[in-house]
């Protein structure tokens, strides 16, 4: 029986630019989703990201934090 899918939102800290994190994950081949895409308002606060929506196997999600991780902490 194939995997099911569901989402997860992942509330980010005060003050992170959801549209940055988004653009620079996806320059990075990962492929993120902000809310705001998904509220009627488009609001982007609270800036929050839509993940694990879909069919996307455990390694390819360790692959894309490591490829991203830095852009969610604001380390380099």
């Amino acid at each position: 029986m194939p995997p099911k899918a569901s989402a997860t939102v992942a509330h980010l800290p005060a003050g992170a630019d959801e549209h940055h994190i988004v653009t620079a994950a996806r320059e990075r081949s990962v492929r993120l989703y902000g809310m705001s895409a998904h509220r009627a308002s488009h609001a982007t606060a609270p800036a929050q990201l839509v993940l694990g929506f879909g069919n996307v196997g455990e390694r390819a999600i360790a692959e894309g934090i490591a490829a991203i991780g830095h852009l969610l902490t604001g380390r380099p």
